[in-house]
């Protein structure tokens, strides 16, 4: 348990934390380096010279129109007759000037032969064209970088492609992207440099996203996105402590078998003749009984009657009984059964399936196991299947590349007939798991240890970070607490029973009021507000002591709210800036708050804690701390089915199951129509099995979840007005709190800014176009940028060509872009291996023990005595 100073234990959210010992290290499996080889920096760095040439003429310009030009007039009218051709001349001059035109020689001999002794009108005519000839030249220039940067780019990027390596991690990720990729590897081996044409152009904007995905992003798939298990301990003296397997090789490699695919395997396989008497039909988790007729579908909030053999049926399962049983419990015809069951589960009251576990990694396994319950002759055909399918998964595991390439492929034709259907979705595109068959790695390293000044940041400075969200999360929790009691008093007027699943989405109705959370930001604005004002464009500090300050007027709120909820669960994802890997052991580094997940149990139990040493023990070490909390029993994970590889574990507690189904047992399993909103001594909660139950978090950002659920712990949005803003463009400095960045500099530009005259601009007109946006907005050469919910962040390097043609094409298809700076920058990234330097992440696990925490402050002030 980590411990502060006697002289600050003052508030709840002083004492009660615990670092975790296990952390996820992600990282990436090609180095960054890969990415600085593809900069044309000489390109960019020309483009910003012609802009700055511009700025010039413009200046130039500005003050020929507004104070030269009327002045000279002026003059010209002393001398000259009214209607002279003199003036109709000088407004032609002045129409090419602020059109930005070079002035002819014709233009240049009548403004000599005026004779102005006035210097700055006499040299006007020669600056200006100057200016223009430089432009010209300047622009010329450009091209001519370009061309060189480009082909030395275009032959990286080719030899990046006929790394086996790259072409294996994008076949994994993609294989119709793969076929793209090696077409074009084959037009460069019939063709050296093949000509730069809109085909070629757009295959290397895939090889780009794919490169930027590879070498910036800690995404968590295949070999080039490892997994890796390390520890925290105190007593270690070094802040890193690492050693690699050795050959530098991965610890494990496992093909899947995709969760979505062996769900249609399964649902074929019920199919059967012989399987389907010793299925166990499910009743509809949102489907109640009213009466021995009639039912209540909640979610479409439709009330119905079934007729009498129907409804007889429907309250026979229990999802424990089989076919078989049922059948003759009721005294009905086996087959005549099967058929009312098929039709209740094409109105979808029932699910009459093989039930997989949701929160199993390897599905394949699971559909073992299931199949095992069954006799002998059921199950024959069913195992005779996976057999032959965990043969598949065990050659492609074992086939190296390329050979696996054919493999593959055959093997995905096998699969889509047994299911007669594609095995791709999504078209396969992009990120893994829309493939029937994926991979995910052990990485590279054999031991992994925090320790030193790292273990001492994330145990002493990161916990005021963690103090101020989890403060917020706090608030927020009962902000939700009051507009779901609004709510439940409402419903419940008339004495009515309020089930949680038909409150759901009442909660979506209207603006919610969020007292608390809008008076505890508004004290952090009004803080940054002032920090700006004292250091315009600086990042923005917030000290320790400024934190306890912030706190301090929602003290008692805070204090109630958590000694009725006593834990939270954050997992923030943490990067470590630093300039080498001795600053690191001298302490010299600054740690960067990543993502901040509100669950940290997904790194126990779900396809990262696959490649654990030891998983089953790594899920008990965790299932006892929970049940070290004194609610414990009183906690609820709500469980649905599956999308993709991640798995949110059933925690300790009871499963509200809303779809798919639970490993525990029955008694600690609730269909969520029996999952009830009570209000007990001014709270809102759930009750179920004669007892309140509180959620676990889970990601789920809403507030029917929120207000049911332990607090969220997440980043707070923080948006200060920069002196640099447009209209419409937010822009935020970088936020410190307690030396820990905790929101990176960032900007919210409407897209249009972006938008270049044409998607097809390329070459140097393209820089300049980026690097003029660039100027507009202050933004860096490196950043990564969000332009739609639900797709991943871009790299994006102002002088990589194909970042740029990526950005103008992401512009158009979008009305706002979200950009954050890159932090740890280039400069900042250390970690090194065999192949290079890497970005890199620690998913941390932390808990918060408001009983702890108690007796923490109970052993100082004993202490104190």
């Amino acid at each position: 348990m980590l411990k502060k100073s006697q002289a600050v234990l003052t508030h709840s959210l002083d004492t009660g934390w615990e670092l975790l010992p296990e952390f996820v290290f992600r990282t990436t499996g090609f180095p960054f380096e890969w990415l600085e080889e593809l900069r044309c920096t000489q390109t960019l760095a020309q483009a910003k010279r012609l802009l700055a040439l511009e700025q010039e003429r413009d200046r130039l310009r500005d003050r020929f129109v507004h104070e030269l030009f009327p002045r000279l007039i002026a003059f010209e009218q002393e001398r000259e007759k009214v209607g002279s051709a003199v003036f109709s001349t000088l407004y032609k001059l002045r129409k090419r000037v602020m059109k930005n035109r070079t002035l002819s020689p014709d233009d240049v001999a009548f403004w000599k032969s005026r004779r102005y002794e006035n210097a700055d009108w006499e040299r006007f005519v020669d600056e200006w064209n100057e200016l223009e000839s430089r432009r010209v030249e300047a622009i010329a220039a450009g091209e001519e970088l370009f061309q060189a940067e480009l082909a030395r780019v275009r032959r990286v990027m080719m030899a990046k492609v006929a790394d086996p390596r790259f072409q294996e991690a994008v076949f994994l990720s993609s294989p119709s992207s793969f076929q793209q990729v090696k077409k074009y590897g084959k037009d460069w081996e019939a063709k050296p440099e093949p000509e730069w044409n809109s085909t070629a152009r757009g295959t290397e904007r895939l090889i780009f996203a794919y490169l930027q995905r590879f070498c910036a992003k800690n995404d968590t798939t295949s070999f080039f996105g490892p997994v890796n298990y390390g520890t925290c301990d105190a007593a270690e003296p070094r802040a890193i402590r690492r050693a690699f397997r050795e050959g530098n090789v991965l610890g494990k490699r496992r093909v899947f078998i995709a969760h979505w695919y062996v769900k249609l395997l399964a649902q074929k396989l019920a199919g059967r003749k012989e399987i389907l008497p010793h299925l166990k039909p499910r009743p509809n988790p949102l489907v109640r009984p009213l009466d021995n007729h009639t039912f209540h579908f909640h979610g479409l909030n439709r009330t119905f009657r079934l007729p009498d053999a129907h409804a007889r049926v429907f309250l026979a399962l229990d999802g424990e009984k089989t076919v078989s049983r049922v059948a003759a419990e009721l005294s009905m015809d086996e087959s005549a059964l099967i058929a009312l069951l098929h039709e209740m589960q094409k109105k979808r009251l029932i699910e009459l399936s093989i039930p997989l576990s949701p929160v199993r990694v390897d599905a394949l396994a699971e559909l073992r196991d299931q199949l095992a319950a069954f006799p002998p002759e059921a199950r024959q055909a069913g195992e005779e299947l996976i057999d032959r399918l965990e043969g598949f998964r065990s050659l492609l595991e074992h086939t190296p590349y390329p050979e696996r390439v054919q493999v593959w492929e055959d093997v995905e034709k096998q699969l889509a007939d047994l299911v007669e259907g594609d095995t791709r979705r999504k078209g396969g595109a992009l990120y893994a798991d829309r493939t029937a068959l994926y991979e995910d790695c052990a990485g590279t390293l054999s031991a992994l240890t925090i320790g030193g000044p790292l273990y001492r940041a994330l145990t002493g400075s990161f916990m005021t970070t963690l103090k101020l969200l989890t403060a917020g999360a706090v608030l927020k929790w009962m902000d939700y607490q009051q507009a779901g009691r609004t709510l439940y008093r409402k419903l419940s007027a008339d004495g009515n029973v309020v089930r949680y699943i038909d409150m759901i989405p009442l909660f979506e109705q209207g603006e919610l009021e969020m007292r608390y959370t809008r008076q505890f930001q508004s004290r952090i604005q009004e803080l940054l507000r002032r920090r700006q004002e004292e250091q315009p464009g600086a990042e923005l500090h917030i000290s320790e002591e400024e934190v306890r300050d912030l706190l301090e007027p929602f003290q008692e709120e805070i204090e109630r709210g958590l000694a009725h909820l006593q834990m939270t669960l954050p997992s923030p994802d943490i990067m470590v800036a630093a300039t080498s890997a001795d600053a690191m052991e001298r302490g010299e580094f600054q740690l960067v708050l990543g993502e901040l997940h509100d669950d940290c149990s997904t790194i126990f139990n779900g396809f990262m804690a696959y490649f654990a040493d030891d998983p089953e023990a790594l899920w008990a070490r965790f299932e006892r701390r929970i049940q070290r909390m004194p609610q414990w029993e009183r906690m609820a994970t709500i469980i649905t089915e599956r999308r993709n590889k991640h798995v949110t574990p059933e925690l300790p507690g009871h499963t509200i199951l809303l779809s798919a189904v639970s490993t525990k047992e029955p008694a600690y399993v609730i269909p969520i129509h029996q999952v009830e909103v009570r209000e007990i001594d001014g709270r809102l909660t759930l009750w179920a099995n004669e007892r309140p139950l509180t959620l676990y978090p889970g990601d789920l950002h809403s507030a029917a979840h929120g207000c049911f659920s332990l607090p969220c712990v997440v980043p707070i949005e923080c948006t200060v007005s920069s002196e640099l803003e447009e209209a419409d463009v937010k822009r935020s400095p970088r936020i410190v709190v307690d030396s820990v960045v905790i929101q990176r500099e960032r900007w919210q530009i409407p897209a249009e800014h972006m938008r270049a005259d044409s998607q097809e601009l390329k070459g140097f007109p393209l820089f300049v176009h980026m690097a003029r946006t660039q100027m507009q907005f202050d933004l860096p050469d490196r950043f990564f940028v969000k332009w739609k919910a639900g797709e991943k962040p871009m790299y994006v390097d102002l002088s990589i060509p194909w970042s740029l043609e990526w950005m103008v094409r992401v512009a158009a298809q979008a009305d706002r872009v979200s950009i954050s700076e890159m932090c740890p920058g280039p400069e900042h990234l250390w970690w090194q291996d065999a192949i290079g330097v890497h970005t890199f992440e620690l998913r941390t696990g932390y808990v918060y023990d408001y009983s702890a925490g108690l007796r923490q402050k109970q052993e100082a002030r004993m202490d104190r005595r």
